[in-house]
């Protein structure tokens, strides 16, 4: 038998950070909440690394947290 393990945070809305931008699908500035979602994205020697937040109508804007680079090693 397994037995699964399920974990929930629950946080207050007030935490949330949230960030007054123009929603182009909106046509005005609206708040965009943090959904918490955080996205990786690999594009040849760089990881780019981006938080998701969403206006009230759903509509989702990716805001760019990080950028990694790849060290190149040399085997010798």
């Amino acid at each position: 038998m397994n037995v699964k393990h399920f974990y929930l945070n629950l946080i207050h809305m007030e935490d949330v950070i949230q960030d007054q931008r123009y929603c182009s699908n909106c046509g005005r500035v609206v708040l965009f909440y943090d959904t918490l979602i955080r996205r990786h994205n690999a594009n040849g020697k760089n990881i780019y690394r981006y938080a998701i937040y969403k206006c009230e109508k759903n509509h989702t804007w990716k805001k760019s947290l990080k950028l990694i680079k790849a060290i190149p090693i040399t085997l010798g």
